[in-house]
């Protein structure tokens, strides 16, 4: 965990363009996964891809509680379309 080594994870708000840019990253994708995480940042006012991540050990569901709802529904989809 990155508090182990001081770091921290906090909620960041969501503008139009982190979803435009997320948006065209997971497009690259094949197929919709069940989980992703997109890590951006902005230099100089442009949003750039540091990372992509399809799977996680660490959801985040401490900062985002729906999130675990919205998980647990897309993978009860994915169990009964296949």
């Amino acid at each position: 965990m990155q508090s182990d080594f001081g770091g921290s994870v906090v909620r960041a708000g969501v503008t139009a363009e982190h979803e435009r840019v997320v948006a065209s990253v997971l497009g690259a994708v094949d197929g919709a996964p069940a989980y992703a995480r997109v890590d951006l940042v902005d230099t100089d006012g442009e949003l750039h891809q540091l990372e992509l991540e399809l799977i996680e050990p660490e959801l985040f569901f401490q900062i985002a509680p729906e999130a675990a709802d919205r998980l647990a529904d897309r993978l009860v989809d994915l169990v009964l379309s296949g």
